[in-house]
């Protein structure tokens, strides 16, 4: 009979194509064990689907009919892995860890259709199988049905004998379960027992192979190949600066200027030899042109290694940052950039990519749009020379253990990863991915650049690339911090008042929503002759008053930021009043700053949308801690208690010395806080603890952001946005029945529907609950002739007392 992998792709062919392909994925020169690795992938691509050659599996493929749980391949094709593995062990390059390999196969094959776990949860107790429980006695019990009737169709044996696996025709023939599982469970208590050096990197080996087997098999499976790699020259930046800036005016523009040509001089200097494995760092103010500078270190860095490496090694640049809005600015700027390769039509995605849970999925090639599931393989995998990507994508994945994240971890070998404002990552994870990244940079030959204006100590030993970073601040003195006295609301905001009429604009920087929606009220009801920021921008010759903060949705967020750049670079007064959501990446420029107290390198950040084009000698950043502004609630005691404790008896400080307060915060504060959430999350890594462990930390644990319960809420801000909603969106991501109809249509929707939503706390949206999403009960949606009801046009999402009396009024 013939046999098929899916229908209409014959299954020795697909079994061929994964192995090949796992294997090119790990045959890189700068994977420490590629000789061992390379191998390992090709046996566990062989081996991942052997399971779907069981006539229950063939008619189900071929039929739809089930047969209580015999149809499933995953198990039997992880036991062949193991097998086989087991058997070739000797055989493989030796390493040392290549005894563990085994165990590894069995894991990743057992789960290559779900997530990864630990070792343990897939074995017997005691490695015993007459002792096992739950699905695995489930599995077990299939397992002596799909072996018999293997053994009586027989018709299987030559294509595993083209494929080269004898060895696992001899465990269908004489399954010995008892000593495979027993040699299984004795790597897995060997494993525990590991020294860390050797725990960590199993952990990344599973990975590792994971990540081969799944995009190779998801690429086969759905015939895409990854398309030729575009060469990038190493000068791009340098030529397309000089076009763009040849003859620097003013102050700012030329530091600029000298500092890109002082750390291109430095990378010129350096041999290959030095830059494998190595942590660079770029330190430098807000506003001196680190974005185009790191991309410029990252293309020579890649250059010197491509020489060594080979064009088809050359390394992917991976610049990951916190913040959507940042990715966005920054994807822009570097599209401009390398359309000079490209300056008659677009720049292809394999040539540069971005890649958050809001982008929209497009990957074109130089003849042709791919299909949107094509679109999505090419994207999760990273198929690009340059991606630019969130925290979140980066940091889930070098610590996954879920299958979308960890597909892309093996287009990490030899990359250069770029880390913009890392401080943003939250302390407590500091020594663990100081630990990890280590462990990439040993064993993947990965290469870390971070740029910073405030220089956190996540690494310890860095090379920095400008030989001096402190004369940077000390030539770029454009501001200076002004620390005053605590004062309660209403002296604070009276304060406000007076520095808003003194500097003819005025940002305002607080730390909750609840905070800002008060103080933008009351300003509202005690300056007159300032114009809102609501559905339509105000007049170029007014005054503006704008609120900024999560409490509206993203579409006006991102359209007033917008508005505000124009209006304030052709002369424009605002007085903004804003959460955190405006510190970093957002190029505003205003003549004075107001900051309630918070971390010391918030208020950095802060800073650096003041004066930031440097029009003014020297402008002022005001810190007025707020009484109950809500510091200690959003940051925790430890930063709050050592940003008062630092400026404590400090009256001013110019912008050349906040790198030296900011050092002594970063070493303070880790002094002070717990080490214990990285410890436990570098022991699961280590063990291969990697999900499902009931009492004991895993890496599922690991969450880059924490936040209390949320409702999301559609806002529909016009009659078409609702019409869309309910004609276009609903139907084809909610009711069609074709479930990969679906996923396509919320693809294809889901940046147009995150532009309209809204995520407040439960506990606010309760106060207001709009109707519910019929057939998606966990979605709220406000319609449009109830917009004031739910949600005012100025500050947004009404859930305050006075704000919903407000509202009801008829």
């Amino acid at each position: 009979m013939p046999y098929e992998s899916h229908p209409g792709k014959p299954l020795k062919r697909h079994l061929a194509e994964v192995a090949e392909e796992a294997k090119g994925y790990l045959d890189h020169p700068a994977l420490r064990q590629r000789q061992l690795l390379r191998e390992a992938a090709y046996l566990v691509g062989l081996a991942h689907d052997l399971g779907k050659y069981t006539p229950f599996f063939q008619a189900h493929l071929m039929e739809g009919r089930n047969f209580d749980g015999l149809e499933r391949h995953s198990f039997l094709s992880a036991l062949l892995a193991a097998w086989l593995a087991l058997k070739r062990n000797e055989k493989l390059p030796e390493a040392q860890g290549r005894e563990f390999l085994p165990l590894l196969a069995y894991l990743v094959v057992h789960r290559h259709h779900g997530h990864l776990c630990a070792p343990k949860k897939l074995l017997p107790p005691l490695g015993d199988p007459d002792k096992a429980q739950g699905e695995l006695f489930s599995a077990l019990r299939a397992l002596n049905s799909q072996l018999e009737a293997m053994r009586k169709n027989r018709d299987w044996i030559p294509e595993w004998e083209e494929l080269g696996i004898e060895e696992a025709i001899e465990f269908v023939e004489r399954p010995n379960l008892k000593d495979l599982f027993a040699a299984l469970d004795k790597l897995e208590y060997r494993l525990k027992r590991a020294d860390e050096d050797l725990g960590a990197c199993l952990c990344l080996w599973g990975q590792l192979l994971f990540s081969a087997l799944t995009d190779a098999d998801k690429r086969s499976a759905a015939q895409t190949r990854g398309p030729k790699r575009p060469l990038i020259p190493p000068d791009l930046v340098e030529r397309f600066l000089r076009q763009r800036y040849p003859y620097p005016q003013g102050e700012i523009p030329r530091l600029r200027a000298e500092f890109q040509t002082a750390v291109r001089s430095n990378v010129e200097a350096l041999n290959p030899q030095e830059i494998l494995g190595q942590t660079f760092s770029l330190t430098a103010p807000t506003g001196l042109g680190k974005t185009l500078a790191a991309l410029d270190v990252a293309l020579r860095l890649r250059g010197k290694l491509q020489e060594i490496w080979g064009e088809d090694h050359a390394p992917r640049i991976v610049y990951a940052l916190p913040f959507i809005n940042i990715i966005e600015q920054n994807h822009a700027e570097f599209q401009k950039v390398l359309s000079l390769l490209w300056p008659h039509s677009f720049v292809p995605e394999a040539a540069l990519l971005r890649h958050h849970h809001l982008a929209e999925i497009s990957y074109r090639t130089e003849d042709e749009a791919l299909p949107l599931e094509q679109a999505l393989l090419l994207t999760d995998s990273w198929e690009s020379e340059v991606i630019v990507t969130t925290f979140v994508q980066l940091f889930q994945t070098i610590l996954g253990y879920q299958n979308r994240f960890l597909r892309k971890l093996h287009n990490l070998i030899g990359s250069i990863v770029i880390l913009d404002e890392a401080q943003a990552l939250p302390m407590e994870y500091w020594p663990l991915m100081h630990k990890v990244f280590e462990v990439l940079k040993k064993e993947l030959g990965v290469v870390v650049l971070q740029m910073t204006a405030t220089k956190p100590l996540i690494f310890p030993k860095v090379k920095e690339l400008h030989s001096d970073p402190k004369a940077l601040f000390r030539r770029l003195n454009r501001t200076k911090l002004i620390v005053r006295e605590e004062l309660p609301f209403e002296d604070w905001l009276g304060e406000a008042i007076r520095l808003f009429e003194e500097h003819g604009s005025l940002l305002i920087v607080v730390n909750t929503v609840g905070v800002a929606l008060r103080a933008y009220k009351a300003l509202r009801a005690n300056l007159k002759g300032l114009q809102p920021f609501g559905f339509r921008v105000p007049e170029e010759k007014a005054a503006w008053l704008v609120h900024l903060s999560t409490n509206i949705v993203p579409k006006q967020r991102m359209e007033r930021v917008c508005a505000l750049k124009q209006h304030l670079s052709r002369g424009g007064r605002a007085l903004v009043v804003s959460t955190q959501v405006i510190e970093a990446g957002v190029d505003l420029d205003f003549p004075a700053v107001l900051r309630d107290l918070g971390p010391l390198d918030s208020i950095v950040q802060v800073a650096g949308r003041c004066n930031r084009e440097g029009r003014a000698r020297q402008a002022p950043v005001y810190l007025i801690p707020l009484k109950d502004g809500g510091c200690a609630r959003i940051y925790g005691a430890v930063h709050t208690h050592v940003a008062r404790s630092l400026l404590q008896g400090l009256h001013t400080l110019e912008e050349k010395d906040f790198y030296l307060l900011v050092e002594k915060y970063f070493a303070e504060v880790q002094k002070r806080s717990s080490q214990r959430v990285s410890e436990e999350l570098w022991k699961a890594y280590q063990t291969l603890a990697y999900d499902d462990l009931e009492k004991e930390p895993s890496l599922s644990d690991f969450h880059l952001i924490e936040t209390p319960e949320h409702l999301p809420i559609f806002v529909p801000l016009t009659k078409a946005d609702e019409d869309w909603f309910w004609n276009e969106f609903h139907p084809e991501a909610f009711k069609n029945e074709d479930i990969n109809a679906r996923r396509s249509a919320w693809l294809k929707h889901r940046k147009r529907f995150h532009d309209h939503l809204l995520r407040p706390f439960l506990a606010r949206a309760l106060r207001n609950l709009p109707p519910e999403v019929e057939g998606a009960p966990y979605l709220r949606w406000i319609p449009y002739d109830d917009l004031d009801r739910f949600y005012h046009e100025e500050w947004g999402f009404r859930w305050d007392e006075e704000d919903l009396e407000r509202a009801w009024i008829v």
